[in-house]
């Protein structure tokens, strides 16, 4: 999904770059901006109900502490 939001981002700066309206271009970040903040709060739902890094911490630890 934020493959999505970068090529948003890419396509705004082209039609800054390129001398375009700046309003629609501002309007377009800011819609990129909107769906970025509710993909986070999805993604961070999604994380407290599986949490799937907690157990991979400590194996990384102890591979570490015997090299």
């Amino acid at each position: 999904m934020s493959g999505v939001s970068a090529t948003l981002a890419q396509v705004t700066a082209a039609t800054v770059s390129e001398g375009g309206v700046l309003v629609g271009s501002i309007a377009v970040a800011l819609g990129g901006g909107g769906l970025l903040l509710g993909l986070l709060r999805r993604r961070r739902v999604a994380t407290k109900a599986v949490p799937l890094p907690a157990p991979r911490v400590p194996v990384v630890a102890d591979e570490r502490s015997h090299s």
